[in-house]
C-alpha cells in the first residue's frame, strides 16, 4: 500500500476527502515555486528558495527538494529554503521541488537547474618583443578570474622548461638577457581550485649594434 501511495503521490494523486485515487481540482492543489535557475562557482554556498510556493486554502507544511546530475540529493524540510554546496565539477544539476499542504495535498513539481561554471583563469601576456642585449624587459601579464582566486604566478624566462619565478601575489617580473638569440617566455597562473591557464611569447635579443 505504501508503494502505491508513493507512486500515486508522485503523479499528483492525493488521498482524503476526494477519495482514494481521485485528484482534487487544480484550484485546491498547492503550487510549488522553485525560483530561477542558479549559476554558481565550484563549491559555492547556494540557497534554494521555495518560499514563493503557494498554499491554496491550507498552509504548506513540507518542501521536498530533489537534485540529480552532478549533485544528487532527496531532502524534505519544514522550511522554504535549503542551503547546499555547489559541486566542484562544472556540470549541471537538475532541481525539482514538490510541496505538501496541511491537508496532505501535493503539488506538481516545479523545476530549475544549478549550473556550475567552467571558468579557468584567463591570461593575456602581450605580443612578442625585441630588445638589445643587456636591456631589462618587464613582464606584466593580465589575469582574469571569475571563480576562485589566483594563488600562484609562474614564469619560465630562460626557455629551459623550469619556472624559476614563482609568486603567490605578484604576476609581474623583469629580466635582462645577456646573449643574443630568440627565447620563449612562458607564463602560468593557478587558481584556488587547482586550474591553470597560461601563455607564451617570444623575446628576440639582438646585439647592441644590431638593427
Amino acid at each position: 500500500m505504501l508503494l502505491k501511495y508513493n507512486f500515486l503521490a508522485l503523479c499528483g494523486v492525493v488521498f482524503g476527502a476526494f477519495g482514494e485515487g481521485l485528484t482534487p481540482p487544480d484550484s485546491l492543489v498547492p503550487l510549488a515555486k522553485i525560483g530561477q535557475s542558479i549559476i554558481a562557482c565550484p563549491g559555492d554556498s547556494v540557497t534554494l528558495d521555495g518560499w514563493a510556493s503557494i498554499g491554496r486554502g491550507a498552509e504548506i507544511m513540507e518542501w521536498h527538494w530533489v537534485g540529480s546530475g552532478a549533485l544528487t540529493f532527496d531532502i524534505k524540510t519544514d522550511r522554504g529554503d535549503l542551503r547546499i554546496a555547489a559541486p566542484m565539477v562544472p556540470r549541471v544539476t537538475a532541481l525539482s521541488l514538490i510541496v505538501t499542504d496541511s491537508k496532505g495535498r501535493v503539488s506538481k513539481p516545479d523545476c530549475a537547474s544549478l549550473c556550475v561554471m567552467k571558468s579557468e583563469p584567463r591570461v593575456s601576456i602581450g605580443a612578442d618583443s625585441t630588445i638589445k642585449v643587456g636591456v631589462r624587459i618587464a613582464f606584466d601579464p593580465h589575469v582574469l578570474t571569475i571563480c576562485g582566486a589566483i594563488v600562484k604566478y609562474e614564469w619560465d624566462l630562460d626557455d629551459d622548461g623550469i619556472y624559476e619565478y614563482v609568486s603567490s601575489d605578484n604576476a609581474k617580473t623583469s629580466k635582462a638577457y645577456f646573449r643574443a638569440g630568440s627565447f620563449k617566455a612562458r607564463f602560468r597562473a593557478t587558481d584556488s581550485f587547482g586550474r591553470t591557464a597560461g601563455g607564451m611569447k617570444t623575446i628576440v635579443v639582438l646585439l647592441a649594434g644590431a638593427k
